[in-house]
This record gives C-alpha cells, sequence and structure tokens, in this order.
C-alpha cells in the first residue's frame, strides 16, 4: 500500500510490527530512522525522511494496521516560549525611506536569541500566536537600521489540498502530490501595532520572497516556484499582498479548520511555475508493485492505478467483475442493483478517471504476464465504435465515407499474445473522434506529412510496444 507517497509491502509492515514487539520502549524517532534507513526513503538532499515515516507510522496506527506502544510524550516545543523582557516595541510613526535600510533576515536556531525574540513577537502580538509551523519551515525577522526589529515573518509546507488553488494551478492528483513540496505557504505575517509605515507590509514581502527561493534551497536542497497564503476576510483586505502583485482567487476556502472560509492568494517565484508543478511523475512499465496478495482478479489486474483514493479503487475493482460476469449487458443490467449502477455511472464521469488511467493499470499486470513468455506476439488493428444510435452523444466524427451518416469514434489497439494465441493484456489503445469539417482528407493524403495522417497510429503503438518488449526483456517479438 501507499501511505505518504510510500511504498509500504506485507513483509516490511510484518518487519516494522516485529521491530516494535521486541523493543516496545523504543522511542519513535529511533523507529522511524529504522524505518527510513530499510525504505532507503530519503528526501531531495539526502537526509532520512524522519518526520514523514513518523506521520505514516501514526496513521498505520490509526488504521489498525500497525500496534505503536502508547507513551506520554512530551516536547520541546510544546513548551510556552520565554518572553524576552528586554525587547520594547518600537512607536514609528514615518515614512518607508525614514526607515532606514530594512532588512529581512532568517532565523537560523530555535533555541538562539533571534529565535525566542521571533516566538515572542508572535505569541504577544499576532492574533494566531506561535504555534507551530507544518514540516519544512523558514522563519524571518523584520529589522530597521533605525528603529530595530519591526516584526516577523514565517514559511512553511504548502496546504495538502485545496480546491480552488489546485484548480488554477491545473496540476493533477499525482502531480500535486509529486510536485507540493515546491510550493509554500506564508504562515505567518506580522507588523508590529506600533509601527505605522505606508507600504511597508508590502515592501517587506517583496525583499522576502527575492531571498525565500534561494534560503530554501540551501536549507532543503528545493527550489520552491510558489507560494500561497490564506487571509481571514473577517479581518484583513490583503491589501498588502494585493500591493505586492499576488493573485487573488475567485473561489475561498472550505474553512473545514476552524469554519472560517478565506481568501486565497497565490504569487510566483519563477516563470515557470506551472510548467514545474504540473510535471508528472515518470514510471517506467514495470517499476509500479502489484498486489501481493489481492482478493480477486479485479484487484490483481487493476490494483497498480494511480489512484489515491481507496474508494475509488474499490468502485473499479467491482465494476470489473460486475461486466466480466455480464460482458453483454448495460451498466444498470451488469451492475445488478440501483445503488452500484449509481455508483458506475459516477465513477465514469469523474474527471479523474480517463481510458489511459485504466489501461496503465492493466499494462503493469500485462508486463508481469510476458515476462512468462520468451516470444510474444503484438497485432495491433483499428476498430470502428458506431454511436449512429445515440446521436445526442457530444464528441463523435464520421467513421466511414463521407457519404455516409454514421458516427462515431475509432479505436486503435495493440494486444499481446502468446504464441498459440492465449491473449495477455492490451499493450496500447489510441482512440479520437475525425472532424467532420475535415472532408476528402483522403484525397489530400499524398500531400500532408505523416505526423497529419492517421497512419502516424501504426507508428505510435510500435514504439509503445517496444516499451514493453524492453520492460519485460522479451528476446523475441
Amino acid at each position: 500500500m501507499y501511505i505518504s507517497g510510500q511504498y509500504f509491502s506485507k513483509d516490511t509492515l510484518n518487519w516494522v510490527q516485529a521491530t516494535i514487539n521486541e523493543q516496545p520502549s523504543m522511542s519513535m524517532r529511533e523507529l522511524s530512522r529504522l524505518v527510513c534507513q530499510k525504505l532507503d526513503w530519503r528526501a531531495a538532499n539526502g537526509n532520512l525522511c524522519q518526520v514523514s515515516c513518523r506521520k505514516t507510522l501514526a496513521e498505520l496506527n490509526r488504521r489498525n494496521i500497525l500496534e505503536l506502544p502508547q507513551k506520554e510524550q512530551f516536547y520541546d516545543f510544546q513548551q510556552k516560549k520565554a518572553a524576552s523582557n528586554n525587547f520594547e516595541p518600537p512607536n514609528v510613526d514615518c515614512t518607508l525611506d525614514q526607515l532606514g535600510e530594512v532588512n529581512v533576515y532568517p532565523v537560523a536556531s530555535r533555541y538562539s536569541k533571534d529565535s525566542k525574540l521571533f516566538f515572542h513577537l508572535l505569541e504577544q502580538y499576532h492574533y494566531l500566536g506561535n504555534g507551530s509551523l507544518c514540516g519544512a519551515q523558514m522563519r524571518y525577522l523584520i529589522h530597521s537600521s533605525t528603529y530595530g526589529h519591526l516584526g516577523a515573518l514565517a514559511f512553511d509546507s504548502a496546504s495538502w489540498a485545496v480546491k480552488a488553488r489546485d484548480k488554477y494551478i491545473g496540476w493533477s492528483e499525482a502531480a500535486r502530490r509529486t510536485n507540493l513540496h515546491q510550493v509554500l505557504r506564508n504562515a505567518r505575517f506580522l507588523i508590529l501595532p506600533t509601527v505605522q509605515v505606508c507600504n511597508l507590509a508590502s515592501y517587506v514581502l517583496s525583499i522576502a520572497l527575492a531571498r525565500l527561493p534561494q534560503d530554501w534551497e540551501q536549507r532543503y536542497n528545493i527550489r520552491p516556484v510558489l507560494v500561497e497564503t490564506f487571509v481571514d476576510p473577517g479581518r484583513f483586505s490583503g491589501t498588502c499582498y494585493k500591493a505586492d502583485n499576488w493573485t487573488l482567487l475567485d473561489n475561498q476556502t472550505a474553512g473545514r479548520r476552524d469554519g472560517v472560509p478565506k481568501n486565497i492568494f497565490l504569487k510566483p517565484l519563477c516563470s515557470n511555475w506551472r510548467e514545474v508543478l504540473c510535471r508528472e511523475p515518470q514510471k517506467k512499465l514495470g517499476e509500479i508493485p502489484l498486489p501481493e496478495e489481492p482478493e480477486n482478479w479485479a484487484e490483481y489486474e487493476f490494483g497498480a492505478i494511480r489512484l489515491y483514493d481507496d474508494r475509488l479503487k474499490q468502485r473499479l475493482f467491482n465494476i470489473a467483475q460486475d461486466f466480466f460476469a455480464d460482458p453483454e449487458g448495460d451498466i444498470p443490467k451488469a451492475s445488478g442493483s440501483k445503488a452500484r449502477t449509481m455508483g458506475a455511472y459516477r465513477f465514469f464521469q469523474n474527471p479523474r478517471i480517463n481510458m489511459d488511467v485504466i489501461l496503465d493499470a492493466h499494462k503493469e499486470a500485462t508486463v508481469e504476464r510476458i515476462k512468462e513468455h520468451p516470444v510474444v506476439l503484438a497485432p495491433q488493428d483499428t476498430t470502428t465504435l458506431n454511436y449512429s444510435a445515440h446521436p445526442m452523444t457530444s464528441d463523435l466524427g464520421p467513421i466511414c465515407t463521407s457519404e455516409d451518416t454514421l458516427i462515431g469514434l475509432l479505436l486503435h489497439d495493440t494486444l499481446a499474445f502468446t504464441e498459440e494465441g492465449i491473449p495477455l493484456g492490451v499493450l496500447d489503445a489510441q482512440c479520437w473522434a475525425r472532424d467532420p469539417e475535415d472532408e476528402k482528407k483522403r484525397e489530400r493524403r499524398k500531400e500532408l506529412p505523416i505526423e497529419q495522417k492517421e497512419s502516424i497510429k501504426w507508428l505510435r503503438s510500435l514504439k509503445k510496444s517496444a516499451k514493453f518488449k524492453n520492460s519485460a526483456r522479451i528476446p523475441s517479438w
């Protein structure tokens, strides 16, 4: 199973539980270190992902997959930071130029004087207090050469999922899970209430974001490309973010944490930020592990599907078994009940579901089957899908000559067979609709390059079939 993007096999889970049972007094820090070393679970900077591992172990314990020992623990960060008695907030009412040199510098150590001052400022003057930041973090103090410290701000890991933000970025579920670490959150921003300087807040934001990517990369070996923040509209209008050219999204957060929907502001840190965040993780065929002990054939066949919602996975398994039991039936007949019928329709309407997502999982199972044969046949051909009886269906096109009125789709697939003719699975499938406005294309076929002809599908399938040969190491194809 996948937890926090890391795969845990049954053997690994058994090893973790055995380790816990043998040493029940072991600390979570030591256990997470051992697990990370066994899985070679490391961050981009090479360090062990012990914090993520501890969260994962807690989640496995919550699901009753692992049984962790119950301990009463008290951490240093839970202690209230002592106030800095020597600090007196400056009374400032001037222009930005009169502040002298305004500098934003990082707080180096949790136990330094700067750190104590940082926590003191937030505890005393920020309405959210100095609550713990989430995951990786950078803390800054704002200093004026004339008046001293004027405030503080902090950045930490981005929120896991925000509907409006994710829609604005346009990334897929897989891309979000892979690239979310390159999005940061402005978790705290404080200008002392005794400091009244026009344009100071937006100026501080600009100089902080100018150095943030380099500071973050130096500490975590990850270069962020986007920053987000959430503003309570009942308290603030977000004027300083608007002045620093942050983008205010049309929709707010759901407000599940405290019941108050927040305004969402985003600020890119580089020009190609969307391209970086929407980049899909590259997984070669055969690299995704199949279920070790599947409950049925459908779970084995589609167990490697790249969906991160177990409910969608289970729905796919149920639909596959229903259609296998009644391959000629329509959805209501094959499903057998109203609840399963509605579930099937919702599954097919889900924007995360498409032909390629399901076929990719099937291909992983196909690779395992073709590994057992020294010679595999891979024929390909095109099939027409006639939907003329469903004229209200959108995105259809002609499937025969221009004189015919038949409409539908074209499907070009490549199948794998043994020498005896036993099917092993689908290697490639391309589905498309012809443009109804593009008539007499056949007469222009000699003028068009191969890339603009439908015959290019044969070459595409050939290239994809070659990947199977390399993945399965088949000598004859």
